[in-house]
């Protein structure tokens, strides 16, 4: 039976600003853990106040050198935040899992692609007329490799060979680009979660 990734999104409707993408992250994350993961916390309140607070205490909730959090008990599952613009993803997996939400914008497409793409890529991208989709793709692909792996953009990422699977995620709209990053097989469970919700928690 192939395994999911739970991958919980929500959009900022808010206009005041009174919970911030970052805590509305770590909500998720709560969420996700008790609709599908729910005996992974019981008796485990002191865990349950951390995660809705967003804090990593360095006994429960690990950081790691380049600040990529995990439980530090390893029958807990594995997850991950990102957020870009007025969207927050999180991925939760019984495996290490890697998810990266960006938003459409302009960036120089030509100089960051550069440092993103392996040279054979890198050469057809120049080539491209409209260069923004795939640029967006490869970038949500990389970082949600690298966020799985728990390792920084520091690295040579054009010599980077991911033998892993991707997903592309939110491929209907038009202003955000997501990726998911797993290296073993796995079936993505998608769920929309409201701004509402997460700020009466």
């Amino acid at each position: 039976m192939t395994p999911d990734i739970f991958v919980l999104q929500t959009e900022n409707t808010d206009t005041t600003k009174t919970l911030s993408l970052h805590e509305a992250g770590w909500r998720l994350v709560l969420l996700g853990l008790e609709r599908h993961f729910p005996k992974s916390l019981e008796g485990r309140e002191d865990l349950r106040r951390q995660i809705l607070r967003g804090e990593t205490d360095g006994q429960q909730i690990l950081v790691n050198h380049y600040g990529k959090p995990a439980f530090a008990d390893p029958a807990l599952p594995h997850f991950n935040i990102s957020h870009s613009g007025d969207r927050v993803v999180c991925a939760l997996a019984m495996q290490p899992v890697g998810i990266d939400i960006q938003m459409k914008r302009r960036v120089n497409f030509d100089l960051v692609g550069q440092r993103l793409m392996p040279p054979a890529e890198y050469d057809s991208f120049l080539k491209m007329a409209d260069k923004a989709d795939h640029f967006f793709q490869a970038w949500v692909r990389m970082e949600s490799y690298l966020k799985c792996k728990g390792i920084g953009i520091s690295t040579d990422l054009t010599k980077l060979t991911p033998e892993g699977r991707f997903e592309y995620l939110l491929t209907g709209d038009k202003d955000y680009y997501c990726a998911v990053y797993a290296d073993n097989e796995y079936k993505v469970r998608l769920e929309e979660v409201s701004w509402l919700h997460l700020q009466n928690r």
